[in-house]
């Protein structure tokens, strides 16, 4: 079957994303997708957490 790949991966050789390429039928994995599957949408990015500590010093 033909599939997709939604992120860099190795079959046979390496595969970069969209790259489209045949796999044995009933084959999955998590940075492949058959070309008639929807697109996982991304999850929102986090907000990044607050580093610990003292503040930097300023140049005066």
């Amino acid at each position: 079957m033909e599939v997709i790949a939604i992120k860099p991966g190795f079959h046979g050789t390496l595969r970069s994303l969209g790259d489209r390429f045949t796999v044995p039928d009933g084959s999955s994995a998590s940075w492949f997708r058959s070309p008639d599957q929807p697109v996982p949408e991304k999850p929102p990015d986090q907000p990044v957490a607050a580093k610990r500590g003292r503040p930097p010093k300023s140049d005066k």
